[in-house]
């Protein structure tokens, strides 16, 4: 319990510092490489059989994320702190979850985010303080983007992840969370009227024929 709060804290830590010193293209695809690192242990710590329809969904899942985020991605010596940073987080949010997934053996969701959570606590608020963040928002609308965070990101999304560790191979929950982008160009087409055209709408399907690819049904199974 205390891993996985230690790897989620480093995550969410990282990544945050990784918009500091990058672009938000950068710290977002770098940090999807995660998938690579879970498939990468899955087969040594839960013996998992990875066959080659799923290495080339992984594949084509990363290159339609490139191209996703290709037009605003950009390799510049001054970044490359922040590109770091965001591989760090990817490899944190990947040991995160091959904790989650080792923990569901044994613990239910409910357990997992509860403890999880506190372990995660002290180490954030530590970065927190380092980094002279503010801890009090001053404004209403502050408040009720951070509770929509806790509920809808953390308690939701985060705790439907862990069920599904109790439920599908590691590698294979890791590689549907490439969803992550396609859905965040959705919503900023949305909300922020940046919409998706030409790459931006062929590496969002790209994305999604990938995910489709990967989970498809094996005969006999």
């Amino acid at each position: 319990m205390a891993l996985a709060g230690f790897f989620f804290a480093i995550d969410l830590v990282s990544w945050h510092w990784s918009i500091k010193y990058t672009t938000v293209a950068n710290a977002t695809l770098l940090a999807n490489f995660a998938p690579f690192w879970v498939t990468l242990w899955a087969r040594h710590l839960f013996s998992e059989k990875i066959n080659t329809r799923f290495y080339m969904a992984l594949s084509l899942a990363l290159i339609g994320a490139g191209i996703l985020m290709g037009t605003s991605f950009e390799l510049k010596p001054k970044q490359i702190l922040g590109d770091a940073l965001s591989l760090i987080t990817a490899i944190s949010y990947g040991s995160y979850m091959l904790t989650v997934k080792k923990l569901r053996e044994t613990c239910s969701p409910q357990e997992i985010m509860a403890w999880s959570g506190l372990f995660a606590v002290p180490l954030m608020f530590i970065m927190a303080m380092i980094s002279g963040e503010t801890m009090i928002s001053p404004q209403f609308n502050g408040w009720i983007i951070l509770i929509c965070l806790a509920l809808i990101s953390h308690f939701s999304g985060q705790g439907l992840i862990a069920y599904a560790f109790g439920h599908l191979p590691a590698s294979l929950t890791s590689l549907n969370l490439l969803l992550q982008p396609v859905f965040a160009a959705a919503l900023g087409w949305i909300f922020l009227s940046q919409a998706m055209v030409g790459k931006q709408m062929a590496g969002a399907i790209i994305v999604l024929g990938a995910l489709a690819i990967a989970n498809w049904p094996v005969k006999g199974k």
